[in-house]
């Protein structure tokens, strides 16, 4: 058994070569037709599934789900790596409309079509204007394109099963859509501009990488310039978890260990979970951390606590590293900073996305100065 693993985990290395070229540096070395790339040394394919409604799930749905998910995960294939992406993409209000909003017709249901056109803008103003894309993308070791497409047949039809059995899909993603949203990335900004056409590329002599390479990539210590941005990579999942918190400097080991829900006043009391913390928890930690355990906001009181502990101060005094609250100080977020349009930016653990995520201030109320902590 250590051997397998330890030559799994060589043939996941590819011997690093200094790249002379911005194209060079992204490692896809060839694509084909049907959607399969070879990537340093090894054949890949993604697959986009839709979302699963965990959270408004009755508490037996969610074991159902939480057992199918595993079976998914368990029904993946022992001799391929698995990565699960997860993107969120600023809507494109063109976009939007064109794919998502109902054209009127001049009838007499075009009231309702306003209607649900209302609550769909309302919808994604909630969310800060993000879309959020789940893919997930196998790799196995380089062989022959042929044993490589018939691998990835196989892999199509139980990756349709197992997601099937969740009210999901998986459906496999064009070389178009998995080289955009590589574009996206290196290319921020430029999103409605890309355009590709294989069989266009091939008669014109064009390497695909020209169309989705940023103008320049040069890595710092501890950043990267890639074109006019800059860069930074962090790892961060904490689930939600209610009433869960830490005093642990940097990474909790029990973050992702099945735990129960024991804190009340919320569906998912009682139920099995991954550890992780609520928001006022992770409030509580990135405080005791910032100070070297000297100094959090509550004492893990909870979010009335909080609030108790700040002076207040309106939106236009607001600085990094103040707290805000929604109304009756039902959530607490950080102040994180502003995007180029001078929008606030609040980091929180929200339970609707089950993770630390970045948004506007939609939903939040007040602002507050936590006491002690400084100018």
């Amino acid at each position: 058994m250590i051997k397998a693993l330890t030559a799994a985990n060589r043939s996941e290395r590819d011997t690093f070569r200094i790249p002379r070229s911005v194209q060079q540096s992204i490692p896809i070395r060839r694509v084909c037709s049907d959607g399969i790339w070879l990537v340093g040394r090894k054949h890949s394919r993604t697959w986009r599934f839709a979302d699963i409604n965990y959270a408004a799930a009755s508490e037996e749905d969610q074991r159902g789900i939480f057992t199918s998910y595993g079976g998914v995960l368990n029904s993946l294939p022992t001799d391929a790596a698995a990565k699960i992406t997860i993107i969120n993409r600023r809507l494109n209000s063109a976009d939007f409309q064109r794919t998502i909003l109902m054209k009127e017709r001049g009838d007499h249901l075009d009231k309702y079509r306003q209607e649900a056109n209302r609550i769909l803008t309302q919808r994604a103003a909630e969310s800060n204007n993000l879309v959020q894309e789940k893919y997930i993308t196998l790799s196995i070791p380089q062989r022959k394109i042929e044993e490589a497409r018939a691998y990835f047949r196989r892999v199509d039809l139980n990756l349709s099963k197992s997601f099937g059995r969740l009210d999901s899909g998986a459906r496999p993603v064009s070389n178009h859509d998995r080289l955009r949203i590589l574009h996206d990335f290196f290319r921020p900004g430029e999103e409605p501009y890309f355009t590709f056409d294989q069989t266009a590329a091939i008669r014109r002599g064009l390497d695909f990488r020209d169309l989705i390479c940023p103008d320049g990539l040069r890595f710092r210590a501890g950043y990267f310039e890639m074109g006019e941005k800059f860069g930074r990579v962090l790892f961060l999942k904490v689930n939600y978890f209610l009433g869960g918190y830490s005093r642990v400097f940097g990474w909790d080991p029990r973050w992702g260990t099945l735990q129960k829900v024991w804190a009340e006043g919320s569906p998912s009391t009682g139920t099995y979970r991954p550890y992780g913390l609520d928001c006022c928890g992770f409030v509580d930690w990135v405080f005791y951390n910032a100070s070297h355990g000297e100094y959090a906001v509550g004492y893990g009181e909870g979010v009335q606590a909080q609030h108790g502990y700040c002076a207040p101060v309106s939106w236009d005094e607001a600085q990094p590293g103040d707290l805000v609250f929604y109304p009756e100080d039902s959530h607490v977020g950080i102040v994180g900073g502003w995007d180029e349009s001078g929008n606030v930016q609040i980091i929180h653990c929200a339970s609707g996305h089950n993770n630390v995520v970045i948004t506007g201030k939609a939903g939040f109320a007040t602002v507050g100065k936590p006491g002690d902590y400084g100018e």
